[in-house]
């Protein structure tokens, strides 16, 4: 799958709380990463897929997610996405916020996977 095709499966697996669509975009190893807006970090691919299966059963929140600009190396590529993220005050979430969320790619056998993922908050 071209990296053009998984940036949109990842951008609407995450609207759409799809998990087996999101699990099937990370690269399935112990040292995956996503870094949160609060520099917080879960670390693996078992307790990623566990992080996103619990926050996708949470219906309190909207992510709406916007595609600003990819980088492609031979092996490896770096996409830029904007996104809002806007959940029911009551809930343990973030709140409403834009950030940018940097995603880093592996291309393994012409198919690409997230092997990092980093969001940050935009302030202004």
């Amino acid at each position: 799958m071209s990296i053009s095709d998984q940036i949109e499966k990842y951008i609407n697996a995450i609207e759409q709380r799809n998990l087996k669509e999101i699990s099937e975009i990370f690269f399935k190893s112990s040292e995956l990463t996503i870094v949160f807006p609060n520099g917080s970090e879960v670390i693996g691919y078992d307790n990623i897929v566990e992080m996103h299966r619990s926050w996708f059963s949470e219906k309190n929140w909207i992510w709406n997610g916007r595609h600003i600009r990819t980088m492609t190396f031979e092996d490896t590529a770096i996409t830029v996405i904007k996104y809002e993220y806007i959940s029911e005050p009551t809930s343990q979430t973030i709140g409403e916020n834009d950030f940018l969320l940097s995603l880093t790619w592996k291309c393994v056998g012409g198919d690409w996977f997230v092997i990092f993922d980093q969001n940050t908050p935009l302030r202004g």
